[in-house]
């Protein structure tokens, strides 16, 4: 009975290791088929003139689906974007392909274009440009009480606004305006009498000062370029003592006059008497004879 036993064991066992081993083999042979190469491709990508290789490029159905972006290391031009692959004259996003051949293609690019827009006082105004462009800044809108300082773009502040390598937005910056200080202008009135001089500084209104009289002097104003005032006073001359006078003349010259004439005219009295001109006889008198001597 246990020799039986023992058979019936031993033929357990070797069937079961039958189907374990039958079981492995069946999974070799489907990771076999799994492991199986597909056929892949090479294809060299030309960017900028320069060649980038990638090997090992599945095809599927004849065809092998080039990169939607640029292989590594390989960078756009400035202000430009991958279009698409240039084969055979054309862009294609995959080729027809073979195992194990090799293929190159080109990289097309388009330039990029850019929208700047510029917020300010509730005004926008939105351009295009393409890279490197000078972006049109326009004028800030004016707000009152309040100085545009510039567009920031949320970092910076600008001035003068770079050209254009990007989609932005700028927005005007604007500061109250500090109202000026009121300014009272000041002047100088002086009084210039001789050599004295009487200056009165820091006058608001110089209609309230004014040139009061002084006996004996005369007063002339002057305004100067900046608003100052000048009263300059002079004095009068004292007039000469008051004089009698004859018929304009003074008493002494009126004097000097009459004997003058009373002299000329008794000379000329006596000439014409010698002359005859005032005797009826015209006749010449003789000059009177010497007296004779008294005798004593």
């Amino acid at each position: 009975m246990t020799h039986t036993t023992s058979k019936i064991a031993m033929a357990s066992l070797v069937l079961a290791l039958l189907l374990c081993g039958g079981a492995l083999y069946g999974a070799e042979a489907s990771d076999a088929e799994d492991a199986a190469p597909a056929d892949t491709c090479t294809i060299i990508y030309i960017v900028d003139s320069t060649a980038y290789t990638v090997s090992g490029v599945a095809i599927a159905d004849g065809s092998a689906a080039l990169a939607a972006v640029l292989p590594d290391g390989a960078v756009a031009p400035a202000g430009q974007t991958l279009a698409g692959w240039m084969y055979n004259g054309s862009i294609a996003d995959s080729i027809e392909a073979t195992a194990n051949s090799t293929y190159t293609v080109t990289a097309v690019f388009s330039a990029d274009v850019y929208t700047v827009t510029f917020i300010g006082a509730g005004v926008t105004t939105v351009a295009s440009y393409g890279y490197g462009d000078t972006v049109a800044v326009p004028a800030a809108v004016a707000v009152e009480g309040f100085d545009c300082l510039g567009w920031t773009d949320g970092t910076t502040t600008y001035t003068d606004i770079p050209a254009a390598t990007a989609s932005v937005t700028y927005a005007a910056v604007y500061a109250a305006v500090e109202p000026a200080p009121v300014v009272v202008p000041t002047y100088t009135v002086s009084y210039v009498i001789g050599d004295d001089i009487i200056a009165v500084t820091g006058v608001t209104d110089v209609s309230v000062y004014t040139a009061p009289a002084i006996a004996g002097y005369t007063v002339v104003k002057t305004v100067t370029d900046g608003g100052n005032i000048i009263y300059t006073y002079t004095a009068v001359p004292a007039p000469a003592p008051a004089e009698q006078q004859i018929l304009g003349l003074d008493v002494v010259t009126f004097a000097v006059i009459v004997v003058l004439i009373l002299a000329i005219t008794a000379g000329m009295g006596y000439w014409a008497y010698r002359s005859g001109i005032l005797r009826t006889d015209k006749s010449v008198p003789e000059a009177p004879a010497a007296e004779e001597e008294k005798k004593v």
